[in-house]
């Protein structure tokens, strides 16, 4: 048999065992890296809790803004509105389609908050404001913004106020409220820090996000409406997916080196990529004595000669103004040859 077979079967076997052995007695743990957040998270503090309720199975959709005129229209059992301000219409629409079951959040910012109050008061919820440079996140142990805080008040006819259910901090400070109606429920907050990227991983956080969400959802065909300010859907950037994983850093550095090995021959100064010693043409003496030791070897110098006369003589008939002295070039040629071929 043919020792190929025997050599390739032996690297095999040897790498097989080695692999083996690595398997068996080599441990293997997971590296953990810290990456930094793709460009949705940066503009999007709500991405974790839309993925966290989507893997849930809970029907999750979010818009920019919304009509309160057709909000009976709406068939989603939770509708979250991050900011008021992205609220248009008439707000006489709001009641009904809570009674029939819908949960209504009101994330108030410090924008616009005169149409919160006007509403707002109707049932007995008074807000009140601090100093917005003073704005700080407040854990107690739920994280709300300390931007804004509630106060209720006693309605001598109409709502009854008694049913309003609160949140409070450690300084006994509204910072949510919640206001049944019929079979649903309206709930009112400033900013939802609790929902964040950076505080729904706590477990408290986690539980009023759910409460307020999921825990609300009893059909499967309800679901769950984000009022966002701005597009969730955002498109690719210039490098699409390269990005996502926070890989600009090594993309920039990659570039950078592919340019500079792209340009070392061209930039001056750079140099050549390899030194080498450059190399001098032969002499033509020396080369034409190869020719002749060539033609002498296979015994050709005379056919060489030969067919180098005929040529001549035929371009001397065709062409009367050049004229050669045919024997003296080849008795040139012979005693090149004779002299070259002693070396």
């Amino acid at each position: 048999m043919d020792k190929k077979i025997f050599i390739c079967a032996a690297i095999i076997l040897f790498f097989a065992v080695i692999g083996a052995l690595a398997y068996n007695y080599l441990e293997t743990y997971t590296i953990t890296r810290n990456l930094n957040p793709n460009r949705e998270a940066r503009r999007n503090n709500f991405l974790a809790m839309e993925r966290w309720l989507r893997k849930t199975g809970l029907s999750f959709r979010s818009n920019e803004s919304i009509n309160i005129n057709k909000l009976s229209d709406v068939k989603d059992k939770v509708v979250i509105l991050n900011s008021w301000i992205n609220v248009w219409g008439n707000t006489d629409e709001i009641i009904p389609w809570v009674i029939k079951g819908g949960c209504l959040v009101l994330c108030l910012d410090d924008f616009n908050l005169k149409k919160s109050e006007t509403f707002l008061s109707g049932f007995g919820v008074k807000i009140i404001e601090t100093d917005y440079l003073n704005k700080n996140v407040i854990t107690s142990p739920v994280s709300f913004s300390s931007y804004l805080s509630f106060e209720i008040l006693e309605l001598e006819s109409g709502f009854n106020t008694k049913n309003i259910n609160t949140i409070i901090d450690d300084d006994d400070i509204i910072r949510l409220v919640e206001i049944p109606l019929g079979n649903g429920m309206i709930t009112v907050l400033g900013e939802p820090i609790f929902m964040y990227n950076n505080f729904i991983e706590e477990k408290e956080n986690a539980y009023l996000t759910w409460r307020l969400t999921g825990e609300q959802i009893t059909d499967n065909n309800k679901s769950i409406l984000f009022i966002r300010p701005y597009d969730t859907n955002l498109s690719k950037g210039l490098f699409g997916t390269i990005m996502e994983k926070g890989n600009l850093i090594p993309l920039i550095v990659s570039m950078f080196i592919l340019i500079f090995i792209g340009f070392w021959m061209v930039i001056p100064g750079f140099g050549l990529v390899f030194a080498y010693k450059q190399r001098n043409s032969r002499p033509i003496k020396d080369r034409f004595a190869a020719e002749i030791r060539f033609l002498k070897k296979h015994n050709a110098l005379d056919y060489y000669l030969s067919e180098h006369k005929h040529t001549n003589e035929s371009e001397e008939d065709e062409n009367k103004t050049n004229k050669y002295n045919l024997h003296d070039l080849i008795n040139k040629y012979r005693r090149v040859f004779n002299e070259k071929a002693r070396i």
